[in-house]
């Protein structure tokens, strides 16, 4: 029978097996695909972390704030490292965020293998300053954000034969900090919470790692937090290029407490080896100083 260029229906019927091939090869290709999942991701230590793990070919799903130009590090990271990245925009301290980017996962058939809690907020100045809504604010997305997608991602991560939780912590979760007595008590919470968590979870292909930085140079805010207590913070500086790639290397290596840097090392250990009201003293000293030129 003579076919006709006109002949649409048989046209399209033609088309529509291909389409159906296309469409199932890419959903199993996406279904293939083990993700490594980054919260913060759209600027600072976040930021560097994608683009580390993309330059070791690890696909990503980078979730930040909206307003945050999330698609702008999405395509510079599809672009210059030829990996698949998923983005997510959301308010992780509202209700039920946790658990929507969980279901959302899911419904795409998004395996994550490898879950970085980086997510999380600072502050400097006594405490007796300020609202209580941000202070409420700062334990919410710096501990409760945390437990909370651990809690939702937990059975996925338990599902493969080798999987990660990366959960950021700082310097200031070994020593109290005066004039940022919030930040460390949360900080000391999330390497708390991660240790007990590594134990727990020791028999499980789920390998846990907090990485506990120093002062890093993120944007012009940091920079000037950190040199606002003198010589001492200048002398501890680390880019966040460095961190990432301390933190990426060690929790690949399944290292239980990273700390990037010899000196920051160096100081950890001291503060394991001084009193607790040395440290405390010489820690409020330091931010007493960076109080009273703010």
């Amino acid at each position: 029978m003579k076919t006709s260029e006109f002949d649409f229906p048989d046209a399209i019927s033609l088309q529509r097996p291909a389409d159906d091939l296309l469409r199932k090869a890419e959903g199993r290709s996406r279904a293939n695909t083990e993700y490594v999942l980054i919260t913060g991701a759209s600027s600072g230590i976040g930021e560097a972390l994608a683009h580390e793990c993309a330059q070791r070919g690890l696909d990503l799903i980078v979730v930040a704030l909206p307003g945050e130009k999330l698609s702008a590090v999405q395509e510079t990271l599809e672009r210059k490292y030829r990996v698949r990245v998923q983005a997510y925009e959301t308010d992780l301290t509202q209700p039920g965020a946790p658990e929507a980017l969980y279901q959302w996962c899911v419904e795409n058939e998004f395996t994550v293998k490898a879950l970085v809690n980086n997510a999380g907020v600072g502050h400097q100045g006594a405490f007796e300053n300020g609202g209580i809504t941000n202070k409420l604010s700062l334990l919410q997305i710096n501990m409760l954000v945390p437990v909370s997608l651990v809690h939702h991602f937990l059975p996925m991560l338990k599902g493969r034969k080798e999987s990660f939780i990366l959960n950021v912590g700082s310097m200031a979760s070994f020593v109290p900090v005066p004039y940022k007595c919030l930040y460390s008590a949360s900080k000391t919470f999330v390497l708390n919470f991660s240790r007990s968590l590594r134990f727990e979870l020791k028999d499980t292909p789920i390998k846990v790692s907090c990485l506990c930085p120093g002062p890093t140079l993120t944007n012009a805010q940091n920079r000037q937090n950190a040199r606002s207590v003198g010589r001492r913070g200048t002398l501890l500086e680390m880019s966040a290029p460095e961190v990432a790639k301390s933190a990426v290397t060690g929790m690949l290596a399944g290292k239980e407490i990273i700390i990037p840097g010899w000196k920051h090392r160096f100081l950890e250990f001291v503060s394991r080896c001084l009193p607790a009201i040395w440290t405390i003293r010489y820690t409020g000293n330091m931010f007493s100083v960076a109080k009273h030129k703010a």
